[in-house]
């Protein structure tokens, strides 16, 4: 299990982004136990969504994240990426040829769906 405290990439602050539609652990209701993300979205994390990431196991949903084989074992593909969604790289051209792959797929799929008023 990745420690949340010492993960850098769990630093409350730091953002990490969807590359598919994904239910997460509530980021702005704590009424609401989980919230659903679409691809593209950037979240920053806080310390409110890293603790209502953690399982009854223990496990956060995030210890995967910056870690695409653990992902791929989790989810069978790569949900999310640290940082926020790469709108700079995607206009330059400056991603890897595995990159463009995946962020050559259009935002709004069509398996993607809305959540209250968050498109």
């Amino acid at each position: 299990m990745t420690n949340l405290v010492s993960d850098p990439l769990l630093a409350p602050g730091e953002q990490f982004h969807c590359l598919h539609p994904i239910l997460l652990p509530s980021l702005t209701t704590p009424s609401r136990p989980s919230e659903f993300c679409d691809r593209g979205r950037t979240v920053t994390i806080t310390a409110s969504l890293l603790e209502n990431s953690v399982d009854r196991t223990g496990e956060s949903t995030f210890a995967v994240l910056g870690d695409d084989s653990a992902q791929i074992v989790r989810w069978g593909r790569v949900m999310l990426r640290p940082g926020p969604w790469p709108e700079r790289a995607l206009a330059e051209n400056t991603l890897s040829t595995a990159d463009k792959l995946i962020y050559s797929l259009p935002r709004d799929s069509s398996n993607s769906t809305t959540y209250g008023d968050k498109p």
